[in-house]
């Protein structure tokens, strides 16, 4: 059920950095091996517990404050990089998932900035996941903005695809590195003969694009060996392979 979130409390949120990041990682079928993490963020609520971003987005759109919460996800993301790093640990590359608006946002794009001018060797460690539907935005405003990110050493990812119409119209008009399946085409895909041959169909389109594909969403053996045995997508991501963690739990799997 999805909880009552007011205004104060999510102002609470960011005034006491009750948000945290937990980490799931993109594991590569062909090298048997974590390739990456995406970052996904939580807010530890001191009334309600651990809130999931299903249950708070809503509200952060309306309250529009989705700017702000990008950009702290952003920065967070870069400081856990910088973490892995200084403890001598793996630095994996690590996407974030950006809304649209934040896209478009002249003062998102303006912090991006100002952090590259001071530590440009962290982006080549960052990737964007477009999040939402596309179809509302500026397109050659976002493009523009997209092609800005690559420069600072960014992958852009069309997440979620095959979800809806939307993401269609955003694969025709913008440019990107990577195309993330969307989960619920990958649900019970060895007993779905349909999701089967919409499966094929992306992963050709995907190929003639020259985009890199990244399998959603595997959470039994039966999806993990279809996807393995049957397609030519390598990398995948879901529970099967592992839960999102907090960083420091996920150096200890």
């Amino acid at each position: 059920m999805k909880k009552s979130i007011t205004p104060q409390a999510l102002e609470e949120a960011f005034l006491k950095n009750q948000f945290i990041l937990y980490y799931q990682p993109k594991y590569d079928l062909e090298e048997e091996k974590i390739i990456g993490l995406e970052a996904l963020i939580r807010w530890q609520h001191p009334y309600l517990g651990e809130i999931g971003p299903n249950d708070f987005f809503e509200d952060v759109f309306k309250l529009g404050k989705i700017i702000d919460l990008d950009i702290w996800v952003l920065h967070k993301a870069i400081e856990d990089i910088w973490k892995m790093e200084e403890d001598n640990l793996y630095s994996y590359p690590v996407a974030i998932n950006l809304s649209a608006k934040s896209l478009c946002s002249v003062r998102f794009m303006q912090e991006v900035e100002s952090l590259f001018i001071n530590k440009p060797e962290w982006f080549n460690k960052l990737e964007i996941e477009l999040t939402e539907e596309i179809r509302i935005l500026d397109f050659s405003h976002a493009q523009s903005n997209i092609e800005k990110l690559r420069q600072y050493g960014m992958k852009i990812a069309i997440d979620d695809f095959g979800k809806g119409f939307a993401n269609i119209e955003c694969l025709r008009k913008l440019n990107f590195d990577i195309l993330k399946i969307d989960k619920d085409l990958i649900r019970d895909i060895h007993k779905n003969e349909i999701s089967q041959a919409l499966l094929d169909f992306i992963i050709q389109m995907a190929n003639v694009l020259e985009l890199s594909i990244i399998a959603e969403g595997i959470e039994s053996r039966e999806e993990y060996e279809y996807i393995r045995y049957h397609t030519p997508c390598h990398i995948i991501q879901g529970y099967y392979i592992g839960k999102p963690s907090c960083l420091s739990e996920f150096y200890k799997i």
